[in-house]
């Protein structure tokens, strides 16, 4: 059966014929979208729109629309580029991964290529902006937790005799963490600021806390977790933060702005490479700016 397949004449047609379909294939030049603009027409619009509708289940805002558009457009460029560099042809369907390997690939090119960053530059950016970088004020304290699961008022009530009885001396704070709740809350914290207090005890404890001007003991304190009893043990007032603290801080900052700037160089060399245009119909506050 194989022989007589082997000598049929239509197979070796169409052997023939997927050999040279294949050779144009791989010897033809590639049809390109760059003499093609990327345009915002009304269905790209309309697609953006339903895309977010089903996403946020809300309608966008005019700005919100634009930002998607401007989103949209940027990754078609960046695509087109990553079919210009052949970097679609381990992804020839993921448009979104293309994109991103081009950005990658600019933005890391085009940070080897900045001015390092070494401590002189982190000093210059230091002394420009010294006021911006300032230690938070902070407070060392310890707490005792009384829950109000159970009765409410009756907690309210033994709680304030406690604190008056600590107030006065007549107990002292390990005596009084005896008749305190369980928790799994701190039962005391070293210099935190707000953002730990509301971590540790949530953000209304964290203000009260911080409003505080001196160490002392504080009145009971409601919070979600109960009452508390607190005794605020250091006060350290927000100041000037001194270069060797900032100095990471600052690096960071200036490497995302070296990779903002980076992103921004590349996004308008594809513009002025593939053209971008808004077609009739489409009309939106900012977009042209945007674009």
């Amino acid at each position: 059966m194989w022989r007589a397949l082997v000598k049929e004449p239509f197979l070796h047609l169409l052997v023939l014929g997927a050999a040279v379909f294949g050779l144009y294939r791989a010897v033809a030049p590639k049809t390109s979208d760059e003499a093609k603009p990327v345009v915002v027409s009304p269905e790209l619009v309309a697609g953006i729109r339903e895309r977010f509708e089903a996403r946020m289940r809300r309608p966008a805002t005019e700005r919100e629309l634009v930002d998607e558009i401007s989103s949209e457009v940027r990754q078609e460029l960046l695509y087109r580029e990553g079919q210009t560099l052949g970097l679609d042809r381990d992804d020839p369907i993921i448009k979104e991964r293309v994109a991103q390997k081009v950005e990658f690939l600019a933005v890391d090119l085009a940070q080897a290529q900045a001015a390092p960053i070494d401590q002189r530059a982190l000093r210059q950016a230091y002394d420009r902006a010294r006021d911006k970088y300032v230690r938070p004020k902070r407070v060392s304290l310890r707490q005792l937790l009384f829950s109000t699961d159970d009765d409410a008022r009756r907690t309210s009530e033994r709680v304030d005799l406690l604190y008056r009885q600590l107030k006065s001396g007549a107990i002292d704070f390990e005596a009084a963490q005896a008749q305190a709740t369980p928790t799994l809350l701190p039962a005391s914290l070293e210099q935190a600021d707000l953002t730990e207090l509301a971590r540790s005890y949530g953000s209304e404890f964290a203000k009260q806390v911080l409003n505080v001007t001196k160490a002392g003991l504080l009145p009971p304190l409601r919070s979600g977790f109960g009452i508390h009893i607190v005794e605020v043990t250091r006060v350290l007032p927000s100041g000037p933060l001194p270069f060797d603290e900032a100095k990471e801080d600052i690096r960071l900052e200036l490497e995302r702005r070296q990779q903002e700037q980076a992103e921004r160089k590349l996004y308008e060399r594809l513009r002025d490479k593939y053209q971008v245009k808004i077609a009739p119909g489409v009309e939106l506050p900012g977009l042209e700016q945007r674009l």
